[in-house]
């Protein structure tokens, strides 16, 4: 196998890396192990440069960063028309009395809903944050927790968080009321974050979310990452053995979204195959153990782990799994000799078995062909543990290409011949 494979724990705690050939890099790789700040005329790399939310039916929203204690500009007022007025005698405030701050823009108020977490040191709102409709869930606004993985790797673990605002701007991750767990994101809001990353190349995308994207720009010492998707709802596991078996609980459920990228520039921890974009893209909502896929060169497959509790936190309602692959159909061709990436749903096979015996599991299971990407998906399965399996069917036959007839004429006659040329002294009708 020559692919790196990165497990991923409930707090991803570690990865498993397996080293393999890459090109070679002038500088070192060396992810932040703690969270990024904002960019700035100072803060040029490693930091985020902007945030966006789309809600249904909406356009694009583009936030603005409110450091923690620090107030957010109102919203502009409409002007209206100049009219000439007594201005109305100060107020005099009670003997004693202390005058109450002045609430922060976009301040929520749903905010019993939630409880203040951990403080943050702002987040990303704006100041029709609530006019908009987006404190309905109880928080005011986004946090970005952007950093590696874990101190031992360059991973690039991106978490989209809840944010809190109080009336003196104090600024927290919210928590689902009464509880020190994570609340819920909106699972309808697309949140775009574009990060600066200076020299990370990316190799391939987990999320933990629905409709995650990743494009990539920039020069090799001077890249950006802007990564999009809507949470969905996680499984959380208190402990790792809730994560395998068919007895393990789920400690608690709420609507999240991360994505980890895994680098293919790190000596240490490189992931690739020699010649694949890196534009791959996986997600699940199995947080316990998803697996970057792995490629076994023998019969030619990918292969994957996801892992969640079996059960809910009732301990009765079966969680239920997704799991889609984005796979370029350059890779494609690389990996399977699949020319005609319209011929994936006959040339591919997707196979999912739920332990080392080996046990098939019937589920929904779809390949489709979309913006230059074979996109390959499988719902309605149960956990803990599913192993995926894409490999090339040995069946598949190459569809032949369909030839394209033209029309030539010359005077009176008409001929019809395939492209990409007329016969001698005919010419193309148009």
């Amino acid at each position: 196998m020559r692919l790196k494979s990165a497990i991923l724990a409930t707090a991803l705690i570690a990865a498993s890396l397996i080293a393999i050939k890459q090109p070679a890099v002038a500088d070192t790789l060396t992810v932040p192990k703690t969270t990024f700040g904002v960019c700035s005329p100072t803060k040029v790399n490693y930091c985020v440069e902007s945030v966006s939310i789309q809600s249904p039916g909406g356009p694009v929203q583009t936030l603005t960063f409110q450091a923690y204690g620090t107030a957010l500009p109102a919203a502009a007022a409409t002007a209206a028309p100049a009219a000439t007025a007594t201005p109305a005698p100060a107020a005099t405030a009670a003997p004693g009395a202390t005058a109450a701050p002045a609430p922060a823009a976009g301040l929520d108020p749903n905010a019993d809903l939630t409880d203040a977490g951990k403080n943050a040191a702002g987040i990303w709102t704006s100041p029709t944050w609530v006019a908009d409709g987006h404190s309905a869930l109880g928080y005011s606004g986004l946090v970005i927790d952007a950093k590696a993985a874990n101190q031992f790797s360059n991973f690039l673990y991106l978490e989209v968080k809840p944010g809190k605002v109080d009336s003196a701007n104090k600024t927290t991750i919210a928590n689902a009321k009464g509880t020190q767990n994570a609340a819920s994101l909106s699972l309808d809001d697309i949140v775009t974050v574009k990060v600066r990353v200076q020299n990370f190349q990316a190799g391939v995308t987990l999320g933990f979310g629905t409709g995650v994207h990743v494009d990539r720009e920039g020069s090799a010492d001077a890249n950006t990452l802007t990564i999009s998707g809507a949470a969905t709802p996680l499984a959380m596991a208190g402990n790792t053995k809730d994560c395998s078996g068919e007895t393990g609980k789920a400690l608690y459920t709420y609507a999240g979204l991360g994505v980890l990228v895994a680098p293919v520039n790190d000596s240490m921890s490189g992931f690739g195959i020699d010649g694949v974009s890196g534009d791959m893209v996986v997600q699940s909502n199995g947080l316990c153990s998803l697996s970057t896929p792995t490629w076994n060169a023998d019969d030619k497959s990918l292969n994957w782990v996801a892992a969640a509790p079996h059960f809910a936190e009732d301990g009765k309602t079966i969680n239920q799994g997704f799991y889609q692959a984005s796979i370029p159909v350059a890779d494609a061709k690389l990996l399977w000799g699949l020319d005609n990436p319209n011929d994936a749903a006959s040339a591919l096979t997707v196979s999912m078995t739920t332990d080392a015996n080996g046990t098939s599991v019937n589920t929904v299971k779809s390949i489709a062909v979309k913006n230059g990407f074979i996109i390959i998906s499988s719902t309605g399965y149960q956990y803990s543990s599913p192993k995926f399996k894409i490999a090339k069917n040995p069946k598949y036959v190459p569809s032949k290409p369909v030839a394209k007839v033209i029309t030539c004429v010359k005077g009176k006659t008409v001929k019809k011949t395939v492209a990409p040329i007329c016969p001698k002294g005919f010419s193309l009708k148009k």
